[in-house]
């Protein structure tokens, strides 16, 4: 999706921004509005919600010792190579394709401890502490200047919280639409959430929460069935 930023009131300066598909045509949801429910929702998390499972940090000091002992066997077979080319009339040819799979082998190694090191130093306690301090400033403070200074920071901030924030709509008619948010976190949690439009009565909105069994939006769009696929009529809002 992309913003689409449209006129309103060009006289007095005003406009509209909004999340768009360029080949999709019909209504679209309003972005800060969008942000505003994102960012509420970050702002609800605990500490629990964005550390990762116990079982997964115990699996990863398992991985970072087998690739230490792999780093360790690789590179001293790759030093034999290395001998072994250098003895004079020794012909390189048969060990030169050796010798490049066993060093792109040891870069994946080392690629790969590296990624499971960082993993280990994230903090994303700390990571979502940050953040929520931020939403907390730009909540309260009215000075244009320094709100676009906390915008660009809790955009640095928030990749180390969420992995990807994925919208769908479900369009009621031309002009109104009920909007799906999945707010997915690194630790592999959910949260959902749905934008009601006001005055929805007797219209069967999707649930696509993927605690209760709803479909995961990463995977690609909900296709309702039939119109009235894992639906829940919505009586009408006050």
């Amino acid at each position: 999706m992309s913003l689409l930023t449209v006129a309103n009131r060009p006289e007095r300066g005003g406009r509209r921004v909004y999340l768009a598909v360029k080949t999709q045509r019909g209504h679209h949801p309003d972005y800060f509005e969008v942000e505003h429910y994102v960012l509420r929702a970050v702002a609800m998390l605990k500490p629990q919600d964005v550390l990762e499972p116990h079982l997964r940090a115990v699996e990863r000091e398992h991985e970072l010792s087998r690739l230490e002992a792999e780093d360790t066997a690789v590179a001293e077979q790759l030093r034999k190579l290395q001998a072994a080319l250098a003895e004079p009339g020794r012909d390189p040819g048969p060990l030169l394709p050796v010798l490049d799979e066993v060093g792109n082998k040891l870069k994946a190694i080392r690629a790969r401890r590296q990624q499971l090191q960082q993993e280990c130093e994230s903090g994303r306690g700390e990571k979502l502490m940050q953040a929520q301090t931020l939403i907390q400033l730009r909540a309260e403070t009215t000075e244009p200047e320094e709100r676009r200074d906390l915008d660009e920071r809790i955009a640095d901030a928030l990749p180390g919280v969420v992995s990807g924030v994925w919208v769908q709509a479900q369009h009621i008619n031309r002009v109104r639409a009920v909007y799906h948010v999945q707010v997915w976190l690194h630790s592999g949690e959910c949260r959902y959430f749905q934008i009601l439009p006001e005055k929805l009565h007797g219209v069967e909105v999707w649930q696509l929460d993927p605690k209760a069994g709803g479909h995961d939006l990463r995977r690609g769009p909900f296709r309702a069935e039939g119109g009235g696929s894992n639906g829940a009529t919505v009586p009408e809002s006050a």
